[in-house]
């Protein structure tokens, strides 16, 4: 393979190969845009998580009241396995 010619600034560098890229081998092309698509998705979506909702999960979403004599108070647990 020929090397890129030294008179190119980085960007037309850049520009050369990507073109080159696209003729040798389209299959690496592709998984590279797919691999940097996810990448941008998986920042933007951690980012908006992080400022809007913060990462405290519930552990439950509804509560329940159970009366101190039903059989299934024995049952209950009463702390995390997460903490």
């Amino acid at each position: 393979m020929a090397s890129v010619s030294t008179g190119y600034y980085l960007t037309g560098k850049i520009k050369v190969l990507w073109k080159r890229g696209w003729i040798k081998m389209p299959e690496i092309m592709v998984s590279t845009a797919g691999a940097l698509i996810g990448i941008c998705l998986s920042i933007g979506t951690y980012l908006y998580k992080d400022s809007h909702h913060g990462w405290n999960q519930k552990y439950v979403s509804r509560y329940m009241v159970i009366r101190p004599d039903d059989p299934r108070v024995p049952k209950i647990q009463r702390y995390s396995r997460l903490d």
